[in-house]
């Protein structure tokens, strides 16, 4: 009779003994997690409040130093060059936590001419921070043709608390004659190299009338350094004047948060956005947001909490961290510019001391089970003697040797079973490396090849115009404008024998890659599956078959399907959901032509699909297109009948459409089909709201 290991142990210790145990260890953890962890999340919020609280403390400090500084030019507005500089030598000096200062004029008197004016003047020996950020709109001013060594007021600004406003001109001439201090200042004119006045530092206080913080950046220019900048308008006259700025430089508080991070654990700040603004990887400083950061961890929980954070709230919150496991989360906001703080411990860490206890505990009660341990180890040193090996072979599969095997097991009980699924699991374990680094490889080539993407579209459309030079019986004209790089919109057309011309007008669901793709997809069918012998009904219900058998996330595409008779002018088409076609007749009246004769393509398999026809006569044009024209739109603002405005959404839609090829119906087709694109473009404020693809077919004889 086979016994089970697990029947062995339990028989050798005894389940009663196994149960008193068990509930003696559980009982006391769960009280001692349930305390720790109370313990955890009171501290957490006090690190949290105390950080946020001293930061926002140095902010506030920066903003009254800008607006001092704006205060006194408001009231002595007119200074000269030299006295600028020394009013940006003070305001920079008033602060170690203030990297560069600059007064940027709305226009300034040279020469009895108004010129752009803003000196800028910056610490030369920022704390340097990682190279690769770039700031994508910074305020960054030219690298410095020359370096000059202010020597900075260091009596003065040390008595003078910042945001201390500049008392009078004599005040000026102290500082001049007490520059003791030894600090490196660059001086340069950012109006020389930089449209200033385009910079959020400088709108934002401008339109808004008060003063305000950037969003933190890299300065790219100067040195190097992650900041922000708090602008504060001055005036002169009650007129807008200029403002003056003040950068703060965030490699303090970044260091600030590293010396009282927690042990075990870490602060970060995060932007009003949610972008990383001081994190312990350098990596994600100013490149990944909390949101960027849930997307790639695929984790709800981390984008609620950044929602959380961006807002303003206050709270602690527990989630799975991915490989570090659960953490904690407390979070405050820092009230002045909206940024929030938190702090992350992982649960090992808090409850260290928790397991700590535990194992006391069952060293205590190992000594308990001396007497039972010289009973069990006879039966132990032929049972343990397999899970070795097995350890071993496990110890060099952590270490990366794919080929380790367990050897010399031959028992039945669960080892043996254990050691064979082990070295199965080691070889499908092999096998599964090998794939994913095969799979890596693929994967590289193919986004080398996504890069051609675009331009394999373009070729894909017929772009030879006139694309039938040698046929007198009729003109035609199609032309595509992508919302994004790759459109979903695509237009084909051949001749299937010499009288009969395929024309195809369609429109992919969705924008960029996914859709063009499917576009491809679809070309590709169409122009294999078409032929001169088949109505394009049944064209489009073999296309609509092999689209719908294949699992496309749900994508579709409205398509118009037509054989035009090149002698007769008969059209016969299939319209799956596409919009209805226009006929201008005689190049005076535009009318909208038959309807929908089936559903859109690549949803439901075997579907059926009709056939309508209709005719042109010599002079007649034929114009397809997509929603991109009709639904084209606008926001504008109505009264209604209470005589209230309120802002409704203007489409472009079929009546204005028509309205515009009637009149436009004797243009040549190209001018025809240019004009519906740059008209729609014009209406929705060439704003790249949907593809917009035209088709103008007019027959001649």
């Amino acid at each position: 009779m086979k016994y089970s290991l697990r029947l062995k142990l339990i028989l050798a210790i005894g389940i009663p003994l196994i149960l008193v145990y068990m509930t003696v260890l559980a009982v006391d953890y769960v009280m001692s997690r349930h305390d720790a962890i109370a313990k955890m999340e009171a501290y957490m919020v006090e690190v949290a409040s105390s950080q946020a609280k001293e930061i926002d403390g140095r902010l506030k400090t920066v903003a009254q130093i800008s607006k001092s500084s704006a205060d006194f030019l408001t009231c002595f507005p007119q200074q000269e060059p030299d006295k600028l500089d020394q009013i940006l030598t003070h305001t920079i000096l008033q602060s170690d936590d203030v990297y560069g200062s600059t007064i940027s004029f709305e226009s300034h008197m040279r020469d009895g001419q108004p010129v752009d004016f803003s000196p800028y003047a910056f610490r030369n020996s920022p704390n340097t921070v990682s190279n690769s950020h770039q700031d994508p709109t910074p305020h960054e001013p030219p690298k410095p043709a020359n370096t000059l060594k202010a020597e900075s007021a260091a009596g003065a600004a040390s008595t003078t608390p910042p945001g201390t406003p500049f008392a009078t001109d004599a005040h000026s001439e102290e500082l001049t004659k007490n520059q003791v201090h030894s600090s490196k200042l660059t001086y340069l004119d950012i109006a020389k190299a930089y449209r200033y006045k385009e910079f959020d530092w400088y709108l934002l206080p401008k339109l808004q009338n008060h003063p305000a913080w950037t969003d933190p950046y890299y300065d790219s220019g100067a040195g190097n350094a992650l900041m922000c900048t708090y602008g504060s308008p001055f005036y002169e006259n009650d007129q807008f004047a200029g403002v003056v700025t003040v950068d703060l430089s965030l490699d303090g508080l970044k260091e600030q948060l590293a010396k009282q991070a927690p042990e075990g654990g870490y602060l970060f700040l995060i932007s009003s956005t949610g972008t990383c603004i001081s994190h312990p990887n350098d990596a994600y400083i100013m490149s990944e947001s909390v949101f960027s950061l849930a997307s790639w961890r695929k984790s709800e929980e981390l984008r609620e909490l950044g929602q959380k954070m961006i807002h303003g709230q206050q709270g602690v919150v527990r989630m799975d961290c991915g490989t570090r496991g659960i953490c904690w989360y407390a979070y405050v906001p820092v009230q002045s510019v909206g940024w929030s703080l938190a702090v992350v411990m992982d649960e090992r860490t808090v409850l260290a001391g928790v397991y700590h206890r535990l194992n006391q505990q069952f060293f205590v009660l190992l000594a308990g089970l001396a007497i039972i341990f010289v009973i069990i180890v006879a039966i132990s040193a032929w049972t343990t003697s397999p899970i070795h090996r097995l350890a071993i072979a496990a110890d060099k599969v952590a270490n990366g040797d794919l080929n380790a095997q367990v050897e010399n097991i031959h028992s039945h009980d669960e080892i043996g079973q254990f050691a064979q699924t082990f070295n199965r699991m080691v070889t499908d374990l092999r096998e599964t490396v090998n794939q994913r680094i095969a799979e890596s490889v693929a994967r590289k080539s193919v986004e080398r090849e996504l890069h051609v993407a675009r331009q394999i579209q373009l070729s894909l459309l017929p772009m030879l115009r006139p694309p039938f030079p040698d046929r007198m019986e009729f003109e035609l004209y199609a032309d595509n404008m992508a919302a994004k790089f790759i459109a979903g919109d695509f237009f084909d057309f051949w001749l299937l024998d010499e009288d009969r011309l395929a024309i195809v007008m369609a429109d992919v669901s969705g924008k960029g890659v996914p859709a063009a793709m499917f576009m491809a997809v679809t070309r590709t069918l169409l122009r294999t599956l078409a032929t001169a012998e088949e109505t394009p009904g049944e064209t489009l219900n073999k296309v609509n078959d092999a689209l719908a058998s294949e699992d496309h996330e749900g994508m579709f595409v409205t398509l118009f399907f037509a054989h035009y008779y090149v002698k007769t002018g008969r059209i016969v088409y299939a319209n799956a959901a596409h919009n209805r076609p226009y006929i201008i007749r005689q190049g005076t009246q535009a009318t909208l032509e038959g309807d929908s004769t089936g559903t859109m393509c690549g949803l439901f398999s075997g579907m059926e699909y009709e056939v309508l026809e209709t005719h042109l006569d010599p002079g007649d044009q034929f114009v397809l297109y997509t929603d991109g024209v009709t639904e084209a739109n606008h926001p504008t603002t109505i009264t209604d009948e209470n005589g209230e405005e309120k802002e409704i959404c203007c489409m472009f839609g079929d009546e204005r459409l028509g309205s515009l090829l009637s009149r436009i119906g004797k243009l040549s087709v190209g001018q025809i089909a240019d004009a519906v694109i740059r008209t729609a473009d014009e209406f929705r404020n060439h704003e790249a709201q949907d593809d917009v693809t035209v088709l103008v077919l007019r027959r001649k004889l």
